[in-house]
């Protein structure tokens, strides 16, 4: 059963790790500490045009140590500066690079990315270091699970180029491994959200299994297979426990199986876990005696 059949039907904004710029993107996001961020040629005057010099200064002034900004420029384009908080001003529990608070300053990034292009320049002398952490981030705030009926479709030209910049200018090679790393990154923390936010009515056993084997079947030339011990077959092969906590829900509980053999493997790793898709949380159901 699905809660929300109309909003099923409607796509996510995709995010995209490029080093090539999107130059029709109507809305600019600059991240990165406010020294990083000064006017130069190459980062945010190589982004906004040196016509617009007076305008990021004056932008770049409104926020004290760290916050959050935003203006048009002379073209028209919405431009939002976030300065992350020094390192002294930093929780121990957060990243260096202050990652809670760069998707706290996204906030309503979702619904731009639904109406136009928005390029996010990401600025750091280590940005290298950082860029896995920032693809999370940036993912923690498009997420892919709606449940919205009035939810308009994607524009023809939308979603997010996501950029990073050393603090000289230089745009991280599209060849540095780091790419890759992030972009997957992205798709997965994505994917987790998606089923963390799903209500137990949509992400059912056969729901979950399915997002499963989509996965396996996306690495299949990689030799990547896929088993499923579904229902009464859980306790002919000896998984009784699973069998027993979930044999009286609607959809049949079940363990899937994903498995990849590399060639040259000198080790074997297995990595388990719950699919829990609904938990009581210790609810009594049982009559009390009298």
């Amino acid at each position: 059963m699905n809660l929300n059949t109309t909003a099923a039907k409607i796509r996510a904004p995709e995010i995209t790790f490029s080093h090539h710029p999107a130059c029709d993107a109507k809305e600019i996001y600059v991240i990165g500490y406010k020294a990083s961020l000064l006017f130069k040629e190459g980062t945010v005057g190589g982004v906004t045009g040196a016509e617009n010099e007076k305008i990021i200064g004056a932008l770049l002034s409104s926020i004290k140590e760290s916050g959050k900004a935003s203006t048009f420029l002379y073209d028209g384009r919405k431009l939002t500066i976030i300065a992350l908080p020094v390192a002294q001003k930093i929780s121990r529990n957060n990243h260096p690079f202050s990652l809670h608070d760069i998707t706290d300053s996204l906030e309503g990034l979702h619904s731009a990315a639904r109406e136009h292009l928005v390029q996010i320049w990401v600025v750091d002398k280590q940005i290298k270091k950082f860029m896995c952490p920032v693809a999370a981030a940036i993912a923690r705030a498009l997420p892919l699970y709606h449940s919205k009926s009035n939810l308009k479709e994607l524009a023809p030209s939308s979603g997010v180029v996501v950029t990073f910049v050393e603090d000289d200018g230089v745009i991280v090679n599209l060849n540095c491994q780091e790419w890759q790393t992030a972009s997957a990154v992205c798709e997965g923390v994505r994917l987790a959200a998606q089923l963390g936010d799903m209500p137990p009515a949509e992400l059912t056993p056969d729901t979950y299994a399915q997002k499963c084997q989509d996965i396996a079947n996306g690495f299949a030339a990689l030799g990547v297979t896929y088993t499923e011990i579904k229902g009464d077959d859980l306790r002919q092969k000896g998984y009784g426990g699973i069998m027993g906590v979930g044999m009286a829900a609607r959809c049949p509980p079940r363990m899937v199986v994903m498995t990849y053999s590399p060639k040259n493997a000198t080790e074997h790793i297995a990595m388990c876990g719950k699919g829990v898709v609904y938990d009581t949380g210790g609810l009594a159901i049982k009559p009390r005696p009298d």
